[in-house]
């Protein structure tokens, strides 16, 4: 992906957006065994930031300063999905 480009909505504006400026998706789990048991998803903005949602419990949203402080706020590990596969 590094270096990939994508274009808007309007190709006659002539802007891209490099794959570096597109959040990464990232699963919070509880271990890294098979099955992995997921507990939440996050997004890892372009400034590094991070924003994660738990669902058991109760949905909580949280707002961390990376995806790594986002999983130790929830107790989990991170795994990116942009890795699988």
């Amino acid at each position: 992906m590094a270096g990939g480009v994508l274009r808007d909505s309007d190709p006659a504006q002539g802007s891209e957006v490099t794959f570096a400026d597109v959040p990464k998706v990232f699963a919070l789990t509880r271990d890294l065994a098979d099955p992995v048991e997921v507990v939440g998803w996050g997004l890892e903005l372009p400034d590094g930031t991070a924003v994660s949602v738990s669902w058991p419990s109760g949905g909580t949203f949280y707002s961390a300063s990376s995806a790594e402080d986002a999983a130790d706020i929830q107790g989990a590990y991170v795994l990116w999905m942009d890795q699988l596969g």
